[in-house]
């Protein structure tokens, strides 16, 4: 079972600065500061929903355990189902 930690952290952090950046460039650069954080906070609501979703989905396609998501990233198994929860979630509002 590939648990996602061989992944390090400094390859998903610039991942994710790349893509943020990419978003607020062009049509938002020229916007205020606040506006951008908006998007930014969407952005992160958003994430956190398809992260559930990833996750549901590698519970029951791939047959990932509460240990494995724990593992992945770096909280208990308990931690883990509390956070993500077992259920696919749909994007927020």
């Amino acid at each position: 079972m590939a648990d996602g930690t061989h992944i390090t952290q400094q390859v998903i952090d610039a991942a994710v600065d790349e893509a943020i950046a990419a978003v607020l460039a062009g049509e938002l650069a020229s916007e205020p500061h606040l506006a951008r954080a908006v998007v930014a906070e969407r952005i992160s609501a958003v994430a956190h929903h398809r992260s559930r979703d990833e996750v549901s989905s590698a519970c029951t396609v791939d047959g990932a355990s509460w240990e494995d998501i724990g593992h992945a990233f770096g909280m208990s198994p308990r931690n883990a189902q509390d956070h993500f929860g077992a259920t696919r979630t749909g994007m927020p509002q």
